[in-house]
């Protein structure tokens, strides 16, 4: 819930009214403001940590 709550974050602070003022954002917006968040750095340590946690 937290990358979700950073997402939405960055999505309007680089694309909102106090950005570039963009009425709507494109699907390459929105995938900037996911990469922003740190979700997929997150999702790539855990699949990582729990691999050697398995063996």
């Amino acid at each position: 819930m937290e990358h979700v709550a950073f997402t939405i974050e960055n999505a309007l602070k680089l694309y909102g009214i106090n950005g570039k003022g963009e009425a709507w954002l494109t699907l390459d917006q929105w995938r900037e403001a996911i990469k922003r968040s740190g979700y997929i750095e997150s999702e790539i340590f855990m699949a990582v940590t729990k691999k050697k946690l398995a063996t």
